[in-house]
């Protein structure tokens, strides 16, 4: 309904929800295309094998894209338990996440590397909820002429007559049961064996032999083997032509032995489905022997409604392709919403046994009532070492990003190339400025207190990361991943009806969410079963939803990076303040100093046990942050002016620990100091906040969690900011191109009077959302905020950089 929305008067979006990938309009020249899905349960048993597959598997829904497409970029977003997780707390059965994350990274790294194919953005998150299944969403993008043979790209034809062609990898019993076992819960009978075995080497020669065949015009249509191996593959295909008879025993095959059932289900990897008219069969095979690539004849497209099945001679299976696609009655189920505040998991959720406590964050102790650190620096050095923030360049730099030679802004940046970016800028043709840019949004821990500001974060986050880089705010496309524990109830699963309806809530968020921004869905998948039972114990995710966004930049000269550039340019806070703590990892770091451990509502061991009475939970900061798209969007649209203008130096979006982790992103990557004045943030959170929006749930903190107003300030995680720098001379086009019509341009006094002891020498109310001139950057590599003559931060770049990079170090 979004799509359908939004696609009313614009001819861009050409398919969309039909076929492997979305594909949208580039130039006059070019289309572009974009796909993500997931591999949780193949990771969970093997981790190195689920990834490795996950990132062939969805290249090659880009391969099967219309006439077909060439990935040019991969991402990834990975989610893993805690790596400081006791190993007496990991279910038997289950592996640590160190080990998880081990193998996944391998994973990524030869099939992303040895397929030629750049891995350019993602993220990895760490929470307790995913101990027993990893989330490993895998993207690709991709590309194809806008015509090919004087035909748009995006169309393909399966016609009855036209041959069935099975190309690349053979066929064996590894990936069998592969789909099924992905939609279940992990438990102790969950087979090795339905991991599939990868092999990018032989994709690879596959790939280039398909796009030399699609160029030649040697098939008509084309798609995957993917989930259910060729049962699906041609099961789908046989719906533009009526119907396909299947002939099993001309499949290539590993070895001998296989029944025709596991012929027909199996997901071994490496291989296409093609529909091949039948005078181009035999120059297409010859082609194949050419490039070394197997290419087979398997069967034959027909028109009789049916999909027929022999082996060995004879008939083995027919079903009605109308009981095939729309035999299965939808089912009928109950949600049910009962906000629940940030911190306690909702009635009805099975309780469990609380993880070993932890080591207190730097600067703090266990059972210290106060928040994390006994100073904002503190504060500041724990949130630039937590996992979910601190730099995990050791193995990102293990994935090739310049191979294809596209990449602008890449995953780190600065002078040592060592600061986070928000996001990949590609340029897709050499010849040409116009690029993509790739970003995520992803906030977990946002749905303890309501999915459907957690989903509207999440589109909110890639949005506007895709600002900062520079990209065009009408050109913007997005994909939605959905990862949920078991939202059926059961008796296994008694707060069902609660999950579902965060189901409920995410999916209103998300449509929200996109309306409001003009952006539309092309792609999606969803993953409803991630939950394991092993040992006589069950772990659940947190609900999670993934936002990657794929949009245009008109002139990749002008995309941005987060680094401070040069002494002297001023700094501005664009975008309101509002304070809230929930969910943040300011909240993280807050109940691991005073309980051990950070709160789950995941049901659950990994949910912390709870005495009768809610108040028994651990202490929770308040309403999580909330997206105001009417108020950003106009923002959004001033900043992308001013950016295009030649008139921002650098560019970061706030997001994971607020505007002092930002801040201090920035001073890493520039290797300079900062000097900012916090007072007109502290006078913008002093005055009356923000109406709640209706049907948002904003729960007051725990009694006796008062955070004081410069840590609010400072690690708040309230969407839609931004931290920009600019240089002294533009600042009176800055300020009047960001100020909101209806109250002008702000002062323009000179940058020489912004002082740490006076503050800036003039700014727009904070709470407007106007531009609010911060302070400077400075030669001085050290960070330093006031707040008018007070302290309230002081740090040296080097120690951020060092406590930024410890992670990075012990994962070496």
């Amino acid at each position: 309904h979004v799509t359908e929305t939004l696609s009313a008067g614009r001819n861009d979006l050409k398919s969309v929800f039909h076929d492997n990938a979305g594909v949208v309009t580039f130039d006059e020249e070019t289309d572009v295309c974009f796909k993500a899905e997931t591999h949780n349960s193949p990771s969970a048993l093997d981790p190195y094998g689920g990834a490795i597959t996950g990132i062939v598997g969805v290249n090659r829904d880009i391969l099967g894209t219309g006439k077909g497409a060439r990935p040019i970029l991969n991402t990834n977003v990975l989610c893993f338990g805690e790596l400081d997780t006791p190993p007496d707390a990991i279910p038997e059965g289950l592996m640590h996440p160190r080990r998880v994350l081990a193998g996944v990274h391998h994973g990524i790294v030869d099939g992303g590397n040895q397929s030629g194919i750049p891995t350019v953005a993602g993220a990895v998150l760490f929470d307790d909820s995913y101990v027993g299944k990893p989330l490993v969403f895998c993207g690709t993008a991709g590309v194809l002429p806008a015509q090919i043979n004087g035909e748009a790209s995006w169309i393909k034809h399966i016609n009855p007559g036209h041959r069935v062609v099975m190309v690349g990898g053979r066929i064996g019993k590894d990936g069998i049961h592969g789909a099924t076992f992905s939609s279940l819960a992990l438990d102790e009978s969950s087979p090795v064996s339905a991991v599939q075995i990868g092999d990018p080497i032989t994709q690879r020669n596959m790939t280039d032999f398909l796009l030399e065949a699609r160029d030649r015009g040697l098939y008509a249509g084309i798609t995957d083997n993917g989930a259910g191996g060729l049962s699906s593959s041609l099961g789908e295909m046989a719906q533009y032509s009526g119907g396909v008879r299947i002939e099993l025993d001309r499949c290539p095959l590993k070895y001998p032995g296989l029944a025709a059932w596991e012929i027909l289900v199996s997901e071994s990897q490496e291989r296409m489905s093609l529909s091949v008219e039948p005078q181009h069969l035999d120059e297409l095979l010859a082609l194949a022997r050419s490039r070394s690539v197997e290419a087979t004849d398997i069967g034959e497209f027909t028109a009789s409604g049916a999909v027929e099945i022999t082996h060995a001679g004879r008939i083995v299976g027919r079903l009605d392709l109308s009981f095939l696609h729309d035999g299965c009655p939808r089912m009928q189920l109950r949600a049910t919403w009962r906000p629940a505040r940030p911190g306690v998991a909702p009635p009805g959720a099975p309780a469990g046994a609380a993880p070993a406590p932890r080591p207190a964050p730097p600067g703090a102790t266990a059972g210290d009532p106060a928040p994390p650190g006994a100073t904002a620096t503190a504060t500041l050095l724990a949130l630039l070492a937590e996992p979910n923030i601190a730099s995990k360049e050791v193995l990102v730099r293990q994935y090739d990003h310049e191979v294809q030679a596209g990449s602008v802004i890449k995953p780190f940046v600065g002078a040592a190339s060592d600061a986070p970016s928000d996001g990949a800028v590609w340029r897709v043709r050499p010849h040409s400025n116009r690029g993509l840019t790739v970003t995520h949004g992803i906030c977990p821990r946002y749905s303890d207190a309501d999915t459907y500001n957690m989903a509207m974060c999440a589109v909110d986050e890639a949005y506007r990361a895709h600002i900062a880089l520079g990209g065009d705010p009408d050109r913007a496309y997005a994909l939605d991943n959905f990862c949920w524990p078991d939202p059926v109830q059961s008796a296994e699963t008694p707060d069902g009806e609660y999950k579902l309806a965060q189901l409920v809530r995410a999916c209103r968020g998300l449509a929200d969410a996109c309306l409001a921004y003009g952006l539309p869905l092309i792609s999606g998948k969803d993953s409803m079963k991630n939950d394991a039972r092993l040992a006589g114990r069950k772990v659940s995710v947190r609900p999670t939803l993934l936002v990657s966004l794929m949009g245009i930049i008109e002139d990749v000269t002008t995309a941005r990076s987060t680094d401070f550039i040069a002494p002297g340019h001023l700094i501005y806070l664009v975008g309101e303040t509002r304070g809230e703590l929930g969910g943040t990892l300011f909240e993280k770091q807050y109940q691991r100093t005073v309980t051990g451990h950070a709160t789950s509502t995941a049901a659950g061991p990994v949910a912390p046990a709870r005495a009768t009475g809610p108040d028994a939970a651990a202490p929770h900061l308040g309403a999580a942050p909330q997206v105001h798209p009417q108020t950003a969007l106009p923002r959004y649209r001033a900043l992308h002016a001013a950016i295009t203008g030649g008139l921002v130096a650098s560019c970061h979006d706030l997001s994971d620990g607020g505007l002092a982790v930002a801040l201090a992103e920035s001073c890493i990557g520039g290797r300079l100091g900062a000097e900012v004045d916090l007072t007109p943030v502290l006078e913008a959170l002093a005055q009356p906040g923000a109406p709640e929006r209706p049907g948002a749930a904003a729960p007051p903190p725990s009694p006796g969690t008062d955070v004081s107003p410069e840590l609010r300030a400072l690690f708040c995680e309230t969407p839609s900011r931004f931290i920009v720098s600019v240089r002294p001379e533009h600042r009176a086009s800055f300020e009047a191109a960001l100020a909101p019509a209806s109250t002008g341009p702000s002062s323009t006094a000179s940058a020489s009077s912004i002082s740490p002891s006076t503050g800036p020498a003039s700014s727009s109310p904070a709470s407007t959302g106007s531009p609010t001139l911060l302070g400077q950057v400075t030669a001085r590599k050290h960070i330093t905020i006031t707040a008018g003559a007070r302290a309230i931060l002081d740090l040296a770049v080097e120690e951020a950089v060092a406590a930024f990079g410890r992670l990075s170090q012990e994962l070496a």
